[in-house]
């Protein structure tokens, strides 16, 4: 085993014997194999161990056996006792979830303070990932839950991935290896573990080469979600931001082949599922939203737009009584007294300036409304809003956001948009009020 554990490691790129490893180790078989494998074939490593403190003195235990480990080997060992069943129960999540967070963060945090090493090991091997891919399946899952457990990422390594629980079995039984069994295991409370005693035996009976032809399958599901990856790579590259809104660019893609994919994996960080985004291909109107907990989407002139949900308790309009910073929605606005300036940056649509003496307190700043005008910058007479957000070629979601700055009566600025002639700075340019909008 260890010939083909050094050939697995070279074939995936892995790392080398100039890499330190921190290896993640529960005292359980499979970390015993990996620890020894290691040792055999004199690579650098230290050692980091989880107390989860789930099983009482057995847990206690795994940590003093990993710990006489590190001792005989003269290895650093990293050691950490969590809370697991409170931490679960605080964040509402279960405690098998709760224990993946807390060691991952764990060795997170390691591996940035402890800049020595270069990659974390655990000891992920074949039969955890069939078992995951059988499980992820069985929930529903896209192209990156085929690849199920990947062999590495960017700080984490996983060099047991070529062999099975049996190999591991046999490595420990020929080798004279003791370990620390862990009885939940055999428990089929667990999801996993239902697959691992119940449903993988079944499948061996129509198989008996399960894990080579499921290795073969991985390899498959790799391959495709390279081409996945670099689609929706791509896919990325054309979403534009403008205030807080993306702009998606349906359209040209909606009719390229695996984009209602490539749109789902984009968009389920946003909580949106697959039968939303089917929903969004049914649009035949413009002006369509789909909304999550937090989020919505807008489809408008082929073109989808992800946005935040405006607050059902938000107010509806803002008003200035002095210059300072203020926040409206999703704007934070610096207004400031500027005695002169030589140089205003005009091309800024983010910044705006405005004669002193025309612009008066208190200002008023609300969404635009359908009859609202404006005397456009450089015209005499009114113009209205409406039209001038068609000239602009505005966008449905980001005309319903749009707001203007009043003041008494009359619109000084379209924000981000155009500036009133009735308020422009008179030469030389003294005593001015500037305005800049931040979009957060």
């Amino acid at each position: 085993m260890l010939g083909q554990f050094l050939t697995f490691i070279e074939s995936q790129n892995l790392f080398s014997k100039k890499d330190k490893l921190l290896l993640a180790h529960s005292g359980g078989k499979d970390s015993v194999a990996l620890a020894d494998l290691l040792l055999k074939a004199g690579f650098d490593f230290g050692v980091a161990h989880c107390n989860f403190s789930l099983r009482g003195a057995d847990s206690d235990g795994d940590e003093e056996f990993v710990r006489n480990f590190c001792q005989k080997n003269n290895l650093d060992f990293h050691t950490i006792k969590f809370k697991t069943k409170t931490f679960a129960k605080e964040n509402g999540i279960s405690t098998q979830m709760a224990a993946r967070e807390l060691r991952y963060k764990w060795f997170s945090e390691i591996l940035e303070e402890e800049k020595k090493y270069d990659f974390l090991l655990t000891a992920h091997h074949l039969d955890d990932r069939i078992e995951t891919l059988l499980l992820n399946i069985t929930k529903g899952t896209g192209p990156k839950g085929l690849r199920s457990i990947p062999t590495k990422t960017e700080k984490i390594r996983r060099p047991l991935m070529f062999a099975g629980l049996d190999d591991i079995f046999n490595y420990l039984k020929n080798n004279l290896l003791d370990w620390r069994e862990d009885i939940s295991n055999a428990s089929t409370d667990y999801q996993r573990n239902k697959i691992r005693h119940h449903i993988l035996p079944e499948l061996k009976k129509i198989n008996p080469g399960l894990h080579d032809t499921q290795l073969v399958n991985l390899n498959r599901f790799e391959s495709l979600n390279e081409i996945f990856e670099e689609k929706l790579e791509e896919f990325n590259s054309e979403i534009t931001e403008s205030g807080g809104i993306f702009n998606i660019p349906f359209e040209n893609w909606k009719n390229k082949a695996g984009f209602k994919l490539i749109l789902e994996e984009y968009l389920k960080a946003y909580g949106f599922n697959f039968h939303q985004i089917e929903e969004i291909f049914s649009f035949k109107q413009s002006g369509k939203v789909i909304n999550t907990e937090y989020f919505q989407l807008t489809k408008s002139g082929g073109q989808l737009f992800l946005s935040k949900k405006k607050e059902s308790n938000s107010t509806e309009e803002l008003i200035i009584q002095n210059p300072g910073k203020y926040f409206f929605e999703n704007l934070e606005i610096e207004i400031s007294i500027i005695e002169a300036i030589e140089n205003p940056d005009f091309q800024n649509s983010h910044i705006a300036y405005f004669d002193a003496e025309k612009l008066v307190f208190p200002l008023k700043i609300r969404k635009w409304q359908q009859g609202d005008k404006i005397v456009p910058f450089g015209m005499n007479g009114t113009k209205l809003v409406s039209d001038i957000l068609i000239d602009k070629k505005v966008n449905i979601l980001e005309k319903q956001n749009t707001k203007v700055l009043i003041s008494e009566t009359q619109i000084a600025w379209i924000l981000g948009l155009k500036t009133s002639d009735v308020f422009k700075l008179k030469i030389p340019y003294n005593k001015i009020f500037k305005i800049i909008l931040n979009f957060i």
